[in-house]
């Protein structure tokens, strides 16, 4: 799953738009939760507007028919899915401390020139 935040770029589906139809571009504005965000969508002619409480599809969710959603784009999926790839063997990896969510390799003086 990845972690919304504000400044982030998504792309939003309208409610009354066919499951199918391409996307508009959105930025996240604001974060409720891991899956509900306020955004500012740009209409397909490009004038901004604002958008509350968007429900945000993580994994392999998909959208209900006649909801608003937003989802993230591809290349932010597969770059998400190899950093839970990269972060879960540097945990594995033996004398690695992991400190909140970034595992952090210990690192002698010698090998830092010292």
């Amino acid at each position: 799953m990845i972690e919304p935040t504000a400044g982030r770029v998504v792309w939003y589906h309208e409610s009354w738009a066919a499951l199918d139809a391409p996307p508009l571009a959105a930025i996240v504005t604001f974060v409720h939760d891991a899956r509900h965000v306020n955004l500012c969508a740009f209409s397909m002619f490009g004038p901004p507007y604002g958008v509350q409480k968007v429900t945000l599809l993580q994994d392999d969710e998909k959208p209900v028919e006649g909801t608003s959603w937003c989802e993230w784009m591809p290349y932010q999926k597969g770059q998400g899915a190899r950093t839970e790839q990269l972060m879960a063997a540097l945990a594995a990896t033996p004398g690695n401390q992991t400190t909140g969510s970034a595992a952090v390799p210990r690192v002698s003086e010698s090998e830092l020139g010292g």
